[in-house]
């Protein structure tokens, strides 16, 4: 009898294949990375063939602890708003332009003069920008025209799995979502833009919901996994959305926030959010008149890890957060006068400034070490409290999720739970909500569950974090200096 799940998260890095049964209980997963091509200039490119071969190796993993025949669906989460081109027989034309490729400026410039980038928000729930799959699909029709010429379909990373694994060419809704193609709303593809951007329909694949039971598997898909051809292939959902999923929120009103090498808050609502300065973004949930709103930003976990590598003495490295935490408690709310903006990497969520850079500020021979830490901590938070504020138009969103590798950090909970005057609920497991999201679809498309409340979703948690009603004040006046200390700057970037 098939009692597994194989979920699939296909990141920007690598692929984590998970094993998970019926109740949601972790048995076993593998990484398998890959490689990435950057040519310069913003070009960023992965070759689609890897994508198969660690989906293929990591799987055979897999099949060392359980048998095919227990393995009763496979499904996934990947990477979003790239542009696959594959002709007719779902071959690849080209490497695929994943979503930090951002060559297409100009292309989305030449856009906006045939169709307003607020109409586009407005349909999409999301900005015209140069990550999402539309400025990377009208970069090579420009460029690469010869690529366009014959029958071919335009599929991001699962899509392109999905189609080894049964032979159909399929997308779902959130990762058309990722296209700036799609009408949030209606669930098309929107013809209103499909007209400016002078794009057939019939190159974009069929959208579906997440749940989506695509088939079994091909018989050369059987022969190079290892798996089952009864093995059923669930369409599975873009990684933000299924980490919504894996997060345990499945109704209005529930939040998280992830915090790991980037950073994001997301939640599930009963309407799109559409934010009048286009802070954030709104995909479709996996439950059709859900959303998942949400913000992500550049300056997370990895700015943390910039600034442990670079300051660290050589018997410290590699930091742990507990060291981390003991050097932060020398500090105290406020690090002395420091603030820190955190965008070393420039900024997507809520400033979506590309050019922005970090700034440390308020320096003075009174401080110290810790700090620069603790300043660096408040900074992503801050960061983090402004994006959460663009979530509170669409309700209440009284308690909040943490996850990610930051959730390791009490002094960053604590520190987040004042910034957002929310309790934070840290659970059991933190860096597994995205595979454990693709786990959920698989077992909910495979029909192997009838509905979540059997995969323990909502996990054990470690504890609560309350927010300190002493600091609500404190907070509430530094996110204002920190607001403005970038609206001063900004003019430098």
């Amino acid at each position: 009898m098939a009692k597994y799940i194989l979920a699939h998260d296909l990141g920007t890095s690598g692929n984590k294949a998970s094993l998970m049964d019926r109740e949601g209980r972790l048995i076993h997963s593998i990484t398998e990375s890959y490689r990435t091509h950057f040519l310069g200039e913003g070009l960023v490119e992965q070759d689609p063939l890897d994508w198969w071969q660690a989906v293929c190796r990591c799987t055979e993993a897999m099949l060392e602890k359980v048998s095919a025949d227990e393995i009763g669906a496979v499904s996934f989460s990947a990477q979003m708003n790239g542009c696959l081109l594959v002709d007719e027989r779902g071959v690849p034309l080209k490497r695929s332009m994943i979503w930090s490729d951002k060559r297409s400026t100009k292309q989305l410039r030449n856009l906006a003069e045939r169709i307003d980038p607020d109409r586009i928000y407005s349909l999409t729930g999301h900005r015209l920008s140069e990550t999402y799959g539309l400025g990377k699909y009208l970069w090579i029709r420009e460029f690469e025209p010869e690529l366009l010429k014959g029958k071919h379909y335009w599929l991001n990373a699962k899509d392109y799995l999905v189609f080894r694994l049964t032979g159909k060419i399929l997308t779902d809704y959130t990762d058309a979502a990722g296209t700036n193609l799609f009408d949030l709303v209606d669930y098309t593809w929107s013809p209103e833009i499909l007209e400016a951007a002078r794009i057939s329909p019939e190159v974009l694949p069929e959208a579906v919901p997440s749940v989506t039971p695509v088939g079994n598997l091909t018989a050369e898909a059987a022969r190079e996994t290892g798996l089952s051809r009864k093995t059923m292939v669930v369409m599975g959902a873009g990684d933000g959305v299924a980490a919504t999923v894996g997060a345990g929120c499945l109704r209005p009103g529930q939040a998280y926030n992830y915090i790991g090498s980037s950073a994001w808050v997301s939640a599930a609502t009963s309407e799109p959010i559409f934010d009048r300065e286009q802070r954030i973004f709104t995909f479709p949930h996996i439950y059709r008149g859900l959303y998942s709103p949400c913000g992500a930003t550049m300056s997370g976990g990895g700015v943390l890890a910039w600034m442990k590598r670079e300051m660290a003495d050589s018997e410290e490295k590699p930091m742990p957060f507990s060291r981390l935490d003991e050097l932060i408690a020398q500090s105290e709310p406020g690090a002395r006068g420091i603030l820190f903006l955190p965008y070393i990497l420039g900024e997507r969520s809520p400033l979506w400034n590309y050019d922005a850079r970090g700034v440390f500020f308020g320096l003075s021979m009174e401080n110290n070490r810790a700090d620069i830490y603790r300043a660096v901590m408040e900074g992503i938070s801050l960061n983090m409290g402004l994006i959460f504020d663009c979530f509170t138009q669409a309700g209440d969103f009284s308690e909040i999720t943490l996850i990610g590798g930051g959730a390791k950090s009490d002094i960053q909970a604590q520190i987040l739970a004042d910034i957002f005057d929310r309790p934070l609920n840290i659970p059991e497991r933190l860096e597994e909500a995205t595979s454990l999201g693709a786990a959920v679809i698989g077992a909910l498309g495979a029909e192997m569950v009838s509905d979540t409340a059997s995969l323990n979703i909502a996990r054990p948690l470690t504890k609560t974090v309350y927010p300190d009603p002493a600091r609500r004040d404190f907070y509430r006046d530094l996110s204002q200096r920190f607001i403005r200390l970038y609206e001063t700057v900004k003019p430098l970037y």
